[in-house]
C-alpha cells in the first residue's frame, strides 16, 4: 500500500536486491550503491538498512553494537474472527486490547512479552536482550513455546491459526548508542540510526523512524537542489533530528537502558512479589485473617524495604 503511494508520485522502487557495499569517489565520499554487478550511482544514499546495519558496519565504519545493547524479539501472528477476540477481551465492536508481560515469559531474562489484537488476528511476541540470552541458557523461542502455553496466555489463543512469525533484532541502548549518521553523500536513518526506546511499558521505534526519514529526505533534497552533498551541506539533518521529539526523547531516557540491564529483580523477585501480595490480599482458606498491611508487609519486607525503595527511586529517576 504504502509503496504503490510512493511510486504515484514519482518514486522507483527496486524490491528483492541485496545491496552489498556504498560506492564512494576519490574523496571517500558515498556517491551510489553495489549489487551484485550493478553500480547505481545518486546524489545522496539515505541508509535505512535496519537495526543489523552491515552497510553502515562496512562502509562508514559505524562500529558494531555490543550484545548488551541489543536485543532479539520474536513475533507470531494468530488469526481468529474479530468476533472471538472482542468476547475474548470484552471490548466493543472494532475496538482493541494491549497486554505486557514481565517475569516468567522470558524465563527471568532481561526483557518481556507482548500481547496487541489486530482486526482478526493476535500478536504475540517476546523481546530478550541477547547477552543475557548468552548466558541464561534458555533460547528465545523454547520462552515463546512455554509463553504460548501459560495460563494467562493459551486461552486467549485456543483454537487460532499461527499464519505469521518473524524474528527481529531491537536496539535496547538507547541515546548512547546513536552512530555518527550524517557524511558525505549518505544519511543515516530509523532503525539503522538505532533509533528506539524501550521503557518497560512503552516501546517506540515507528515514530521515530518515520520521523527520522522524513527530515532525512528534506534534508537531501534542500542540499541537491543546492548543488552541494559535503556532510556539512548536509548538517540540516542533525539538525532537525535534535530540534525533534526524536533525539529529545532519546536524551530525556538515555539513563534507562543501563537501569534496566542492571535491575535484575524486575524481572525475576518482583513478579514473583506481585503475585505473593494478591494472594495474600484475595485467598480465603478458611484461617483467621490479619489486616491487609500485617499480610502485605511482611511479602515486601523480605525483598528488602531499603533496597526495594532504592531500585524504584533509581527507576523513577531514569524514567
Amino acid at each position: 500500500w504504502m509503496a504503490e503511494l510512493c511510486e504515484k508520485v514519482g518514486c522507483e522502487i527496486i524490491a528483492g536486491i541485496g545491496v552489498e557495499e556504498l560506492v564512494k569517489d576519490d574523496s571517500g565520499a558515498v556517491i551510489g550503491i553495489k549489487a551484485g554487478d550493478d553500480e547505481i550511482t545518486s546524489q545522496v544514499v539515505i541508509l535505512a538498512e535496519g537495526v543489523n546495519s552491515l552497510l553502515a558496519e562496512r562502509s562508514l565504519g559505524v562500529p558494531r553494537p555490543k550484545r548488551n545493547e541489543m536485543a532479539v524479539g520474536i513475533k507470531e501472528l494468530f488469526e481468529l474472527p474479530a468476533r472471538t477476540i472482542e468476547d475474548r477481551f470484552l471490548t466493543p465492536e472494532g475496538e482493541g486490547a494491549a497486554m505486557l508481560f514481565v517475569g516468567d515469559c522470558t524465563h527471568g531474562s532481561v526483557g518481556g512479552g507482548f500481547l496487541y489484537t489486530n482486526k482478526d488476528s493476535i500478536s504475540l511476541g517476546l523481546v530478550a536482550t541477547i547477552e543475557e540470552l548468552s548466558t541464561s541458557g534458555t533460547t528465545i523461542y523454547q520462552a515463546m513455546e512455554d509463553f504460548k502455553h501459560h495460563p494467562a496466555v493459551a486461552p486467549i489463543i485456543r483454537d487460532a491459526t499461527m499464519v505469521e512469525h518473524s524474528g527481529h533484532m531491537v536496539s535496547e541502548g538507547g541515546f548512547d548508542m546513536i552512530p555518527e549518521y550524517v557524511y558525505d553523500g549518505c544519511l543515516i536513518a530509523g532503525d539503522a540510526a538505532m533509533l528506539c526506546m524501550n521503557l518497560g511499558y512503552q516501546v517506540r521505534g515507528m515514530d521515530l523512524a518515520v520521523a527520522s526519514g522524513q527530515f532525512a529526505a528534506e534534508a537531501a533534497c534542500s542540499a541537491i537542489d543546492g548543488g552541494n552533498v559535503s556532510a556539512q551541506a548536509l548538517a540540516p539533518y542533525r539538525t532537525m533530528l535534535e530540534d525533534s521529539f526524536v533525539i529529545k526523547d532519546m536524551k530525556t531516557f538515555r539513563a534507562w537502558p543501563q537501569t534496566m540491564e542492571h535491575w535484575d529483580r524486575m524481572f525475576t523477585e518482583y513478579p514473583t512479589m506481585v503475585a505473593e501480595v494478591f494472594n495474600a490480599m484475595f485467598v480465603v482458606d478458611g484461617e483467621p485473617q490479619q489486616h491487609l498491611a500485617k499480610r502485605i508487609i511482611p511479602v515486601v519486607k523480605q525483598r528488602g524495604l531499603l533496597r526495594l525503595a532504592k531500585e524504584v527511586r533509581g527507576a523513577l529517576k531514569a524514567l
